[in-house]
Parts: structure tokens; C-alpha cells; sequence
């Protein structure tokens, strides 16, 4: 397909786009500053929709991350144990066809 033919055109307008936008969302996501007040109210609100208590102070933040380890660990040590005994299945094997 050449330059001088609708499909061609079409097909390297199409093209273009993309590569434009995918390269203008790159960019704006790389350079977009996630701090401000902007981002904190965005941060506390999606925190409030999920029912996640957002910690305020930085002891509460260090026992929210002492929490989130605490949790990773319990599941690591969990699959650890199935795989041990032979219960631990990847999602979709033997599931019954």
C-alpha cells in the first residue's frame, strides 16, 4: 500500500494516531506531578470509596504499612503450606471441564 491510495492513506492516518497518542499519554503520565492538594482529595476520596482508612498521621501510616507486610507475609506463608501438601492450584488447572 502506497501514500497515493485512500486505504493507504487511511491506514497511515490510523497509524500515526496511535503513535501520537501513545507517545503524548506517555509523556503527560511521566511528567505529571501526583502531589498538591488536586491529588490529596482525589487520594482521600477513592480512600473513602473503598472503605480504606487512610492514615493521617505518620504513626498511623508506619501501622498501615506494618499491616500490609503483615498480610503479604500470612498469604506467602499460606501458598507455601498448599504447595507443600499438593492443595495449591494455579487459577484454570483442574478445574472440571
Amino acid at each position: 500500500l502506497g501514500l497515493t491510495t485512500p486505504t493507504g492513506i487511511a491506514h497511515t492516518s490510523i497509524v500515526l494516531f496511535f503513535l501520537v497518542n501513545i507517545l503524548y499519554n506517555y509523556f503527560k503520565c511521566v511528567t505529571t506531578s501526583n502531589s498538591g492538594p488536586s491529588f490529596d482529595l482525589v487520594v482521600r476520596e477513592l480512600a473513602r470509596e473503598t472503605g480504606f482508612e487512610y492514615p493521617e498521621t505518620e504513626e498511623e501510616m508506619a501501622r498501615c504499612k506494618r499491616d500490609m507486610e503483615r498480610r503479604i507475609l500470612e498469604r506467602v506463608e499460606r501458598r507455601r503450606r498448599e504447595i507443600r501438601q499438593g492443595s495449591y492450584r494455579i487459577s484454570g488447572e483442574g478445574a472440571a471441564a
